[in-house]
C-alpha cells in the first residue's frame, strides 16, 4: 500500500500544473504573467506589477474601453485587465506564501469589478478570494462563506446562470467545498459534493478540468486510505 501511495503522488506532482479554468487572456503580457504562476510566481509579480504602474486605467466614460478585454492602446488598461491584473497578482502572493498581500490585492480586484459591474468578473474573483484563504490560511469558515456568496450571486442571476463560464464556476466552487470538506474530516459529505462536481463536469466537455477532477478525487481518496480507488482516478 506504500508502494501505491507513493505511486499516485508521483503521477499527481506530473499533472499539478493542469487548471480546470483555461482562462483565455487576450492581452499577451497578462498571459505572460499567467503562464509562470506556477513555475515563477516571482517573475509572474513583477510583470503585473509592471502592467498596473505603466498604464493608466481608463475613464468610465470610455465606454468602448470599459468591458472589452483588448490590448491595442499600450498607454491604457482597461477595467476588465486591471482586475485580471490584480487576480494574477494575488494569486502569485498567494503561491509565494503572503496571504496579507494576496487578500489585500484581491479585495481591490472585487471592488474595481464591483464598481464597473463586472458580474462575472465579480464572481471569479471572489472564488480566488475563497482559495486563498483556504489554501494559506486554512480557514475553512470564512472560505465557505465566500462560497455561499458565490452561490447566492449566481442563483439570483438569472442572464448569469445561462452562461457556460458561470457553470465552470459553479463547477470550481462545488471542487472547491469538496477538498474543503474532505480536508476537515467530513468524507462523506465531501463525496457527495464531488459526485454533484463530476455532473456539471459531465456537460462542460473540458478535458484539462477532467484531470483536475480525478486527481482531486484521488488526494481524497489518499487521504482516506482507499488505495486503489485512488490509483484508478489516475
Amino acid at each position: 500500500m506504500n508502494f501505491c501511495r507513493w505511486l499516485f503522488c508521483a503521477f499527481l506532482i506530473c499533472f499539478l500544473p493542469f487548471s480546470a479554468s483555461a482562462k483565455i487572456y487576450t492581452t499577451p503580457i497578462l498571459a505572460e504573467a499567467h503562464e509562470l504562476l506556477q513555475t515563477s510566481p516571482e517573475k509572474s509579480l513583477r510583470i503585473t506589477d509592471r502592467y498596473l504602474k505603466q498604464r493608466r486605467m481608463s475613464e468610465q466614460t470610455e465606454s468602448s474601453r470599459v468591458h472589452v478585454n483588448d490590448d491595442t492602446d499600450h498607454s491604457v488598461r482597461t477595467p476588465l485587465n486591471t482586475v485580471n491584473a490584480m487576480q494574477i497578482k494575488a494569486r502569485a502572493h498567494s503561491l509565494l506564501n503572503q496571504p496579507d498581500r494576496a487578500i489585500s490585492t484581491i479585495k481591490k480586484a472585487i471592488k474595481l469589478a464591483i464598481e464597473n459591474e463586472l458580474e462575472f468578473t465579480i464572481i471569479e474573483t471572489q472564488l480566488i478570494y475563497s482559495k486563498i484563504y483556504w489554501e494559506n490560511l486554512q480557514n475553512s469558515v470564512l472560505a465557505l462563506k465566500l462560497l455561499d456568496n458565490i452561490d447566492t450571486t449566481i442563483s439570483q442571476s438569472e442572464p448569469l446562470k445561462l452562461t457556460k463560464q458561470v457553470k465552470v464556476l459553479q463547477y470550481e466552487t462545488l471542487l472547491q467545498r469538496a477538498v474543503i470538506e474532505s480536508a476537515v474530516g467530513t468524507e462523506e459529505k465531501a463525496e457527495k459534493l464531488f459526485s454533484k462536481a463530476k455532473r456539471l463536469l459531465t456537460n462542460l466537455d473540458n478535458t484539462t478540468a477532467l484531470i483536475e477532477y480525478q486527481l482531486t478525487l484521488g488526494q481524497h481518496y489518499l487521504k482516506y486510505n482507499h488505495y486503489d480507488l485512488a490509483l484508478d482516478r489516475y
